[in-house]
């Protein structure tokens, strides 16, 4: 199955998403690209109440194409205490920051 939508469409729909959900305790970015950027720097970065949350995103039918410095990006990120993962929508974003959030200590009435 073709997918029709752009990795980078996608990043946007995620930083939009996070950004109009969770505005009142988190900040999400896109990554800027640049040909002097680091090698497997994850595509968006949220900060989350003092946590970072990095998003390596992948259109569905490339989930598994995730690199290896995109993967000691990413496990460097949760060796220092952030949250990582790979996602292919925005719905999956917020479930995953939902759940990676969940046990986390922070002011839970912003969120209301």
């Amino acid at each position: 199955m073709k997918f029709e939508k752009k990795e980078s469409d996608i990043s946007t729909e995620i930083v939009n998403a996070i950004n109009e959900k969770f505005s009142t305790i988190a900040f999400a970015y896109k990554t800027p690209v640049s040909p002097y950027g680091k090698s497997g720097v994850s595509d968006v970065h949220v900060c989350f109440g003092s946590y970072l949350i990095v998003l390596e995103v992948k259109r569905p039918d490339k989930r598994a194409n995730v690199t290896e410095a995109q993967l000691r990006f990413m496990q460097r990120i949760r060796l220092a205490g952030g949250r990582s993962a790979v996602v292919c929508s925005a719905q999956e974003a917020i479930d995953y920051i939902y759940s990676a959030t969940a046990n986390l200590k922070f002011d839970a009435s912003v969120l209301t």
